[in-house]
């Protein structure tokens, strides 16, 4: 019984920032020697939600990728950068 009270103390814990991560999008980029490399350019995290971040996100890509010298890739994720750097 105890650990039944443990777990659900621990899960009320947990549920909230969990709820945090939903509607948070990430834009990343290529680098220009390592085409397959992942770099963070931006986190997206407005009150307005997921379907704001994700089209912010992709606007701002979009934008990044169409200037004349631009070498990179762009493209957005959901969630937030892994911890320790963003690689693929």
């Amino acid at each position: 019984m105890r650990a039944v009270a443990i777990l659900a103390a621990l899960t009320g814990l947990a549920a909230p920032v969990m709820a945090q991560e939903v509607g948070v999008y990430t834009l990343y980029r290529s680098d220009p020697v390592d085409r397959l490399a992942a770099e963070h350019v931006a986190t997206f995290d407005t009150r307005q939600g997921a379907g704001a971040n994700s089209e912010t996100c992709l606007t701002v890509a979009g934008l990044l990728e169409a200037q004349p010298e631009n070498d990179r890739r762009y493209w957005c994720r959901p969630g937030r950068v892994a911890e320790g750097g963003a690689t693929d």
